[in-house]
C-alpha cells in the first residue's frame, strides 16, 4: 500500500476533473510501481528509472515519451553555485552544393571535351551558388510560469541547490525543445523574491542563459515571515497576467501532508497546462516535541516521576540513533506554561535530561487538562524550522471526550503514548500512530514508542 498522504492527493486530482492532466513522480519507486500503487495510466507516472525532467517537458508540450536512462548520480562534491547542464550540440551536417552531373560518356569516345568555339556574343555574368537556407526548428510555443519551493526544507541549503539543479534542467530543455518561448521566475519561503507573482511577469527569461541566471538568485534567505506552500497557491490564484502571456505554470513542492492545500485555481486567468511537481520529502533531521503528562494521575507523585523516567529513557535511545532534536513540554499540574517554546531544542541527550528534571507535581488551580492541550497542540504555529515531531502522553481514564491530533502544521511524525494502558487510537488519528504502554513497562515497551517515533 502506497503512502496514504500521496494516495489522497492523487484520489482527490482524480476526482477534481482534471483528467490525465498530471504526473506522479517518484525518484525511489518505478514507473510500473507508481502505476500499481495509484491505479494510474502509464502515462501519468514518472519512476526512478525515467528522465523527470524530459518528461515533465514532453508532458508539457502534450506527448509523453517513454525515453529512459539511468538515475543520474549525485556527486559528493558540493557545487558551490548552480552548475549549469551540459549543453547538448549537435554538429549540423551542410549540404553539399548541388552541381550539375557530368552527361555519361558513351563508350570508345574520349572524354576530352573540344572546346566551344568562341562566342561574339558578351559573356554572361556568373550566378553564384545559392546559399542553402537553414529551416526554423520545429517547436511549439509557451510562456510559462516556474514556482520554485523554497520553504519546505527548512533551513536545508543543499536539498534547495537540487531543487535549482532540476529547475535548470527543465527550463535548458524546454528552450531546446520549444521556440521563442518565454519562463517567468518565482519562488517562496525562505528567500527574497518578491511576495506577489506579478512583478516577476516583468522579467521573463527568453533563452536558458537568462533563465540560469535568474535561478542563481533562488537561494535560502532566513526570514521570520516565510511564506508556506498554502499562501503560495493562494497568491498564484490571486495574481493578474496583464499582458496575457502565461498559459503554463509548473509548480514545485515539497510539502508532504497535502491535506489542508488550497487547489490551485487561477481566478483572472487561464493555464492551459499545470505540472505540480511533487518532490521528496525532506530528509531532515526529527526535531521532536516530548509533551509529559502532569494532569491525569491527579496528586500521585509516583506516578509522574514513574512517567518521567520512561521518557527519559526513551530519550537516551532516541539520540543514540541519529544526531536528532528534542523539546520537552509538559501539562497539567506543573509550572510549564500554557504554550511550549518551540525555540528550545536540545542536541544531545545530558541537555534533554536536564530539561527533564522540571518535570515535577506544582500545585495549580487551573490545570491544563487532556482535552485543552491537545486544543493548544492543533492551534500551534509551528515554523518548519522548531519541530516537525510530536509524542504527547497521555493516561486518561476516558477518552470520548478527547478531540483528534490534527495539528495545521505541517507535521510529519505524530505518536501518541497512552501511559498506564491506555488507548489512545482515536485520539492519534489518520495522521498519527498510537503506543499503549502499562504502569510496570519493560524495555519492549520503550522499544515500540522508539519505532512508533522513527515511522518503523
Amino acid at each position: 500500500k502506497g503512502d496514504k498522504d500521496a494516495s489522497n492527493f492523487v484520489a482527490e486530482l482524480k476526482k477534481s476533473g482534471v483528467g490525465d492532466n498530471f504526473l506522479v513522480i517518484s525518484n525511489t519507486k518505478s514507473s510500473s510501481d507508481i502505476v500499481d500503487l495509484y491505479d494510474l495510466k502509464d502515462n501519468n507516472a514518472v519512476g526512478e528509472e525515467q528522465e523527470i525532467s524530459g518528461r515533465i517537458i514532453d508532458f508539457g508540450h502534450g506527448t509523453i515519451s517513454t525515453r529512459s536512462t539511468r538515475r543520474p548520480v549525485r556527486t559528493t562534491q558540493k557545487p558551490s553555485k548552480t552548475p549549469a547542464p551540459t549543453r547538448k550540440t549537435t554538429s549540423k551536417t551542410v549540404p553539399p552544393s548541388r552541381t550539375t552531373p557530368k552527361t555519361p560518356v558513351p563508350p570508345g569516345k574520349s572524354t576530352t571535351e573540344t572546346p566551344a568555339p568562341s562566342s561574339k556574343t558578351s559573356p554572361k555574368t556568373p550566378v553564384p551558388p545559392s546559399v542553402p537556407t537553414t529551416p526554423e526548428k520545429p517547436g511549439k510555443k509557451f510562456n510559462c510560469l516556474f514556482v520554485g519551493d523554497l520553504y519546505n526544507y527548512g533551513d536545508d541549503t543543499e536539498s534547495y541547490e537540487l531543487e535549482a539543479e532540476l529547475l535548470s534542467a527543465v527550463g535548458y530543455d524546454f528552450f531546446d525543445e520549444t521556440v521563442r518561448s518565454h519562463i517567468a521566475l518565482w519562488a517562496y519561503g525562505y528567500t527574497d523574491f518578491p511576495r506577489k507573482v506579478n512583478a516577476t511577469l516583468k522579467d521573463m527569461s527568453k533563452n536558458y542563459e537568462e533563465l540560469k541566471a535568474q535561478i542563481e538568485k533562488m537561494k535560502y534567505v532566513h526570514n521570520s515571515n516565510a511564506m508556506s506552500t498554502e499562501s503560495a497557491i493562494k497568491a498564484i490564484n490571486e495574481m493578474y497576467d496583464t499582458e496575457k502571456r502565461l498559459d503554463c505554470l509548473v509548480f514545485l513542492s515539497a510539502q508532504s501532508d497535502t491535506r489542508n492545500l488550497p487547489q490551485i485555481a487561477p481566478q483572472h486567468l487561464k493555464f492551459k497546462r499545470v505540472v505540480v511537481v511533487g518532490l521528496s520529502e525532506p530528509e531532515d533531521e526529527l526535531r521532536c516535541l516530548f509533551i509529559g503528562d502532569l494532569y491525569n494521575y491527579g496528586t500521585n507523585k509516583d506516578a509522574y516521576d514513574n512517567e518521567r523516567e520512561f521518557i527519559s529513557t526513551l530519550g537516551f535511545d532516541y539520540f543514540k540513533e541519529q544526531p536528532y532534536k528534542a523539546g520537552f513540554w509538559a501539562y497539567g499540574y506543573t509550572k510549564y506554561p500554557e504554550s511550549p517554546n518551540l525555540d528550545k531544542m536540545f542536541a544531545d541527550y545530558r541537555e534533554f535530561d536536564e530539561e527533564l528534571k522540571n518535570m515535577e507535581y506544582s500545585q495549580n488551580s487551573d490545570p491544563l487538562s487532556t482535552l485543552r492541550v491537545i486544543k493548544v497542540i492543533n492551534s500551534l504555529k509551528v515554523n518548519v524550522n522548531q519541530m516537525n515531531c510530536l509524542v504527547l502522553f497521555a493516561a486518561p481514564n476516558n477518552t470520548q471526550s478527547l478531540p483528534v491530533l490534527d495539528p495545521h502544521s505541517n507535521i510529519k511524525r505524530i505518536v501518541a503514548v497512552g501511559f498506564n494502558s491506555a488507548d489512545l487510537t482515536d485520539v492519534a488519528g489518520k495522521r498519527g500512530v498510537a503506543v499503549s504502554v502499562p504502569y510496570n513497562y519493560v524495555e519492549e515497551d520503550v522499544k515500540n514508542v522508539l519505532d512508533a517515533i522513527m515511522g518503523r
